[in-house]
């Protein structure tokens, strides 16, 4: 089973305070903060990996991570 790390709980307890239009804004933001954490450990670790498979596979998450922090960033916005 995965473990949550801390500041994951802080952030799940923090959604799950809210409601109606503030869970909606609290939702992207949450969810953004978590991509770029990703984004982060990728940048962090790419460079060591040496198996090119998984520098493909680090680069494509790095690149849907981006995507999808930019289309939230529209939505919170809208």
């Amino acid at each position: 089973q995965p473990k949550v790390t801390p500041d994951n709980k802080t952030m799940a307890d923090a959604l799950a305070a809210q409601s109606g239009g503030g869970y909606d804004r609290m939702f992207y933001e949450t969810i953004i903060k978590h991509y770029q954490q990703a984004i982060t450990m990728v940048d962090e670790f790419l460079p060591k990996l040496t198996r090119p498979e998984l520098k493909a596979m680090a680069a494509r998450m790095k690149a849907d991570q981006a995507r999808e922090i930019a289309a939230f960033q529209r939505k919170a916005a809208a």
